[in-house]
């Protein structure tokens, strides 16, 4: 096997290995209530919550009719972060949840979302969407329970690490562009669009035609030539 196609080879079989091998740090804080009057310094910066791991197999025992169930992971560092995650707020402020797609990415490039923090009187819910090559296209969060109600005054705290997180994984295709008539030839001067030539009538079109149509049945039916007449003195 020639070199080049070895190389080949060996980057479609393990291109899978590499993809499910990228992760993305998840962090998550609470922002106090009203964030617009607390000085930066005394923000809560985000803490480390845990890392997606998007995984290309299908698990085993896995059926096809839920493809999506398990196709990608939340798996903590193994690290003790139990000193970062002891913010509490008074259910007035937002919890917010970041992905951080790069960790050379600033914070205004994560992708961020926001849920009351009166929402945490149970699990929050984080749904994640995916696209075709198990990238993530968004994030938010939600409370876990149904028809639950914002508790505003009741003290809650910061979720102690994915296992207290309810996560929940979205396919995202992108739909196809309606297929649309070519647009109209515009004047490259102006810019406007060009007023189409005006169709020719039944007329205009097949006048030559129809003139020698009726000239030839004309001297079809002209009178014929009188047959033994004399003929004509000389």
């Amino acid at each position: 096997m020639s070199p080049l196609l070895s190389t080949l080879v060996n980057s479609i079989l393990f291109a899978p290995l590499i993809l499910a091998s990228t992760e993305y740090e998840i962090r998550h804080r609470f922002l106090s209530h009203p964030s617009s009057s607390t000085a930066n310094s005394d923000i809560n910066p985000f803490v480390h919550l845990g890392y997606l791991n998007p995984l290309l197999s299908q698990p085993e025992g896995q059926t096809a009719s839920d493809p999506w169930l398990g196709v990608a992971q939340i798996r903590s560092d193994g690290t003790d972060h139990e000193g970062e995650t002891e913010m509490v707020d008074d259910g007035r402020g937002w919890y917010q949840v970041g992905l951080v797609l790069d960790q050379g990415d600033d914070e205004d490039e994560w992708m961020i979302a926001s849920t009351r923090a009166g929402y945490l009187s149970s699990r929050p819910k984080v749904k994640i969407g995916l696209d075709s090559a198990y990238i993530p296209t968004h994030v938010s969060v939600h409370p876990s329970a149904t028809g639950l109600t914002n508790t505003n005054g009741t003290s809650v705290k910061l979720p102690k690490g994915p296992n207290d997180v309810v996560w929940e994984f979205h396919p995202v295709s992108k739909t196809k562009n309606p297929s649309l008539a070519p647009p109209p030839p515009v004047d490259t001067a102006t810019g406007a669009p060009l007023q189409p030539v005006p169709e020719k009538s039944f007329m205009a079109k097949y006048w030559m035609y129809i003139t020698g149509a009726v000239l030839f049945l004309l001297i079809q039916l002209g009178p014929d030539d009188p047959r033994g007449a004399p003929a004509p003195a000389k």
